[in-house]
């Protein structure tokens, strides 16, 4: 397969199966743990994996480094 189509479902299916919202209240609860946040979301640790490539890859800031992708998630996420 190529890696680019390899890349774009991995990044849909990410989106579409995790909930930003959800996803940061069990990240404020369990922390940077992708087996704990990945049983709660009722996805695979690899689903949550992928979820946060895509969320550093669209962060626009130089050195995507998990603390930048955890303040551009809360500056990016609103609550319903």
């Amino acid at each position: 397969m190529d890696k680019d189509v390899e890349r774009y479902t991995c990044r849909e299916t990410a989106l579409h199966l995790i909930d930003s919202v959800e996803y940061k209240n069990f990240e404020s609860i369990y922390g940077e743990d992708v087996y704990k946040i990945a049983n709660e979301l009722d996805v695979t640790a690899q689903i949550v994996q992928y979820y946060r490539r895509c969320s550093l890859s669209c962060c626009h800031f130089s050195g995507g480094t998990w603390s930048n992708y955890k303040v551009w998630l809360h500056d990016n996420v609103w609550l319903r």
